[in-house]
């Protein structure tokens, strides 16, 4: 659940990433040691190149500097979410749409707690997966973990 900072930092920078022709996929805050580090992840149709992200993180310090929503010291990393980031938004099942997925459950359905298919629909409660012998209608309330498959 992102705290206050990252939901601010989120409305502040989204609709300049968006105006560049980017999405902005998340906003993390995090502890690493006793360093505090701003991850902002941006992706773009055919995914995103390092001057994007470059390009994209000139933007961001700008935008922060002007309006200091974090008070401590803190590094600012632009990076592309990655193939294998858990989805957490509407938007990262609606990219995903008509492409294979993995789900891991808290409980199994058909017996198993891992499952991997083709993302057909999903709404606020629900995902329908094609696991390619039958459609499966899940809740996501019983999900531990949804991403991409990743295939190499």
């Amino acid at each position: 659940m992102p705290g206050k900072i990252e939901k601010l930092v989120h409305e502040l920078i989204a609709p300049v990433i968006e105006n560049m022709g980017f999405f902005l996929v998340d906003v993390e805050l995090k502890k690493e040691g006793k360093q505090k580090i701003l991850y902002i992840f941006v992706d773009k149709k055919g995914g995103i190149a390092i001057e994007d992200c470059e390009a994209i993180s000139r933007e961001a310090e700008k935008l922060l500097d002007a309006h200091d929503p974090i008070e401590e010291r803190y590094y600012l990393c632009v990076s592309s979410p990655g193939l294998d980031r858990p989805f957490k938004t509407d938007t990262d099942y609606e990219r995903n749409i008509s492409r294979e997925i993995e789900v891991r459950l808290y409980t199994p359905v058909e017996g198993k707690k891992e499952l991997t298919g083709i993302l057909k629909a999903y709404d606020a409660e629900t995902i329908t997966l094609d696991t390619g012998s039958e459609e499966l209608k899940i809740k996501k309330s019983g999900i531990a973990l949804v991403r991409q498959t990743v295939r190499f």
